[in-house]
């Protein structure tokens, strides 16, 4: 089940009452029980929740949280040192000194302080309530409470359809708000104030770039090994999710430094795209790993499950579920304690394919030989020229702004595919900001919501090693021009596990896809898939271009494009409005 929690703050004693009422309900119906009593709250959790209290009743750490230090989970309770200096720094000590998957509640002259950890490994909402304040790992804990009801927003709805997966603090539920990773909740005088307590910025600056390639080959392999070792301590068995990539693939080595069994479990397709194989098989051997083949077959697919299971936003990427159900199904079946993957990797360890890198080398170093390398590297991975990519770099100094990505706008209605995207607090980049620290924090942004949309949570806790507050922090200090050395994406990761990775993940280019797979599933449930959207509520409410959707399915042309990727994707959003409200 994981970690799971409520934390319920009055204002006076007339909503105390309120709120002590909740918390009965909340103990008799959803197995919870009282951690800790604050002057003006409670926080609940369930068995699985680990607690580090803070001495004199100050506050606890909601979550797993690692000590730096030590490199290991902390115990039950800090020491008086420790207490005070989390308190007098409003919880910035718990962001220099520890990591984890946390919500910090602490307590500042009565009122309550809020921490959210920076990977976001521990899910938190904000619920609006009339007489007290209610947090919750867990939507659902406040429909079955009656705190909101589960009603969709549907303005905040259409927004989410371009937003192409960056979360704002605002969900699509009434009610509902996110607690951002990386912020800090603080309550005064019955008003909360919101801040960006942890920025990628603060890491991404200028002056605290590597500015020794080894040295950065170095601190990264320690951060990540260090990292994985803390996540798999007390571990009785995990499954790693192998697809054959460097990612996992540099998981899957680092798990051979923690004592925990390994058995590995790879999908693959019929098609080449999907068929990894080799490449898993490979690193399970160096490994010394077992490993199970798992085939994915569109005539297994039902498209009626690509709803997931009620959260306050639809899932970015809903075929990944079809892969989640099914490690969730093999974690089950092996007694799997635990589940890695190396999810995240490619947006921290420098997949960069544009020429920022070369842009970085130039405002930072000027037209010489670093500049004159990264050029050369950027064309060598992009096959193209080296005066492509100079001027292309030269044009982004012009340009000093975060791509604007976006989600695919086929089939929306013209006022709902005319909105902006909104930000994120991380998006505000410095003026000096360099074009390849723009795309990384991009990336990292966006990939915020990874972990919680994995079903086989509920099975045994999820970790993603590359995506740890200690190996961010250290990605975010290489400059990009050193992670495309030599022509390769990742490339300081490449050399931080050379020793430790077979020579075929190393010198490997390519990267899996499943792109034949979803056009299987989608040609499969082409009639059904029409139903789904022009028989639903997002249409109905206007939101999609009927118009559009009638052409797209009554056409014989075949498959080109991502049409039919955005298809099957809107679909699944329409089911998850048929989840609440």
């Amino acid at each position: 089940m994981g970690a799971q929690f409520i934390a319920l703050f009055w204002r006076d004693e007339t909503s105390s009452e309120a709120a002590l009422q909740v918390v009965e309900r909340a103990k008799r119906t959803l197995d919870l029980r009282t951690s800790a009593r604050l002057s003006r709250g409670v926080v609940l959790v369930n068995s699985d929740t680990p607690v580090t209290f803070l001495e004199n009743g100050d506050g606890l750490i909601i979550g797993d949280i690692y000590s730096r230090a030590k490199h290991s989970r902390c115990s039950d309770k800090f020491d008086g040192k420790e207490s005070k200096r989390i308190s007098e720094s409003d919880g910035a000590y718990l962001f220099e000194e520890f990591w984890g998957e946390y919500v910090a509640v602490l307590s500042r002259d009565n009122d309550p302080f809020l921490l959210r950890d920076p990977s976001g490994g521990l899910s938190c909402y904000a619920l609006r309530c009339n007489s007290f304040d209610a947090f919750v790992s867990d939507v659902e804990f406040g429909v079955s409470l009656g705190l909101v009801d589960g009603e969709i927003d549907w303005n905040a709805l259409a927004q989410w359809l371009v937003q192409a997966g960056l979360r704002t603090e605002r969900t699509c539920l009434k009610g509902v708000n996110e607690f951002l990773s990386g912020a800090s909740w603080s309550r005064s005088g019955g008003t909360w104030r919101r801040q960006t307590a942890w920025t990628p910025w603060t890491f991404s600056a200028p002056g605290r770039q590597f500015a020794d390639r080894d040295e950065a080959v170095d601190v990264l392999r320690d951060a990540i090994i260090q990292a994985t070792k803390a996540c798999a301590k007390g571990a009785r068995s995990a499954l790693l999710e192998m697809s054959g990539g460097l990612d996992s693939s540099i998981v899957a080595a680092c798990l051979q430094y923690a004592d925990v069994p390994v058995t590995c479990v790879s999908l693959w397709t019929s098609d080449a795209g999907g068929d990894e194989r080799q490449y898993a098989q490979d690193v399970a051997d160096h490994i010394a790993a077992p490993i199970h083949f798992v085939r994915l077959s569109a005539e297994d697919v039902d498209i009626m499950d690509l709803s997931p299971i009620r959260k306050p936003r639809p899932l970015d990427h809903p075929l990944k579920r079809v892969s989640d159900l099914i490690l969730e199904r093999e974690g089950f079946a092996r007694s799997a304690d635990s589940y890695f993957s190396g999810s995240g990797g490619d947006y921290v360890l420098g997949y960069l394919t544009s020429s920022a890198p070369a842009a970085d080398a130039l405002i930072a170093l000027g037209p010489g030989r670093t500049f004159l390398n990264a050029v050369g590297d950027v064309a060598e991975l992009n096959s193209c020229s080296i005066w492509k990519v100079g001027a292309l770099a030269v044009r982004r100094l012009r340009r000093r702004s975060a791509r604007k990505a976006g989600a695919s706008r086929a089939f929306l209605s013209g006022d709902i595919a005319a909105l902006e995207t909104q930000s994120h607090p991380w998006l505000a980049a410095p003026r000096n900001a360099w074009p390849g620290k723009l795309e990384t924090v991009d990336y990292l942004t966006r990939c915020q919501g990874m972990r919680e949309e994995r079903d086989r949570r509920r099975v045994a806790p999820l970790k993603m090693p590359l995506l740890t507050q200690p190996v961010v922090e250290t990605c975010l200090r290489i400059p990009s021009w050193m992670a495309v050395t030599g022509g390769r994406n990742r490339a300081v990761a490449r050399d931080a596990f050379a020793d430790e990775l077979p020579d075929k993940i190393l010198k490997r280019r390519t990267k899996g896809n499943f792109t034949s797979f979803n056009a299987a599933i989608f040609e499969r449930n082409r009639a059904l898939l029409r139903d789904i959207l022009l028989d639903g509520r997002l249409t109905a409410e206007g939101l999609f271009d009927r118009r559009a959707l009638e052409d797209f399915f009554g056409s014989t042309r075949p498959l080109t494009g991502n049409a039919y990727a955005s298809a099957i994707e809107l679909a699944s959003i329409e089911l998850w409005t048929q989840t609440w409200r």
